[in-house]
Parts: C-alpha cells; structure tokens; sequence
C-alpha cells in the first residue's frame, strides 16, 4: 500500500515529497522499498538497510507512485509505474528489467492500480493521463 512521506533518506541521498510502496518483489520475505524520486529514476531498496538493489532511469519524468502486484500470472509481483513519455511500464520487481510498456496517447500522470475490473481472473492496470482519460490495460494485449 503506498503512503507518502515528507523525506525519505537512502544512503547519501535525501528525498522529498515521495510516495514509496513497500513489498517483497524479490521472494525472499523481506520487503523491498520501491520509490522514484522526483525525476526520472526509480530504486529498489533493502528494506532492512536501505542499500540500493537496482536502480533504473526512465529519461523521463515518472509523476506516478508505483504499484505492486502479479499482474501475469506468474506468480511473482511487477512493479507498475506511469512515465511522462506516454508509456505505462511492467517492470520485473526483482532486478528492473523490462516485463512489459504500453504506450498512451498521453502522459501517464496517475498513479496506477490494479484489480480484476472485468472479473475474467486476470489483474489490470488502470491508470490515469494526462489528456484526462482513465486506461484499463488488459495483460491480454
């Protein structure tokens, strides 16, 4: 569940005004702390430490706060973020890499969520833009 925070510290770094989700993306049982800092970048900390697992650099403005959750049926969560380059984006939650990217006609400037909206046993994404539409992404695509 995401919660917003005045000031987050990692490592060297201070962050303001960030809204972290906290989950185990990885499996191991122990939380992971997700958060993007104002800018274009998203980071995994360790949730006991708060040392850096991944990072990852969206050359874009991410405006969202993520979201967490199996959204391919595999059993393991993706962390779901909305870019200001008009992309939604899947990302595998334990290492960054890629799983998925739908482009939008516009801006991704909500925060995602994700529930089975048409009761078919399969998440979706939905996610405001900036064009003032809500998007129901279907995994289906």
């Amino acid at each position: 569940m995401p919660f917003c925070v005045s000031a987050f510290y990692a490592g060297t770094a201070l962050y303001w005004n960030v809204c972290p989700i906290i989950g185990d993306g990885d499996g191991d049982g122990h939380p992971e702390v997700y958060i993007s800092p104002p800018g274009s970048q998203m980071l995994c900390l360790n949730g006991a430490n708060g040392n850096l697992k991944w990072g990852r650099d969206f050359q874009s403005y991410i405006y969202s706060s993520p979201a967490l959750a199996d959204i391919d049926g595999d059993g393991k969560p993706e962390l779901i973020i909305g870019t200001n380059n008009n992309a939604v984006w899947a990302l595998n939650a334990e290492d960054g890499s890629t799983s998925w990217v739908y482009a939008l006609p516009s801006n991704a400037t909500g925060s995602p969520a994700v529930a089975d909206i048409d009761r078919d046993g399969k998440a979706e994404v939905v996610i405001g833009a900036n064009n003032l539409k809500v998007y129901a992404l279907d995994y289906d695509f």
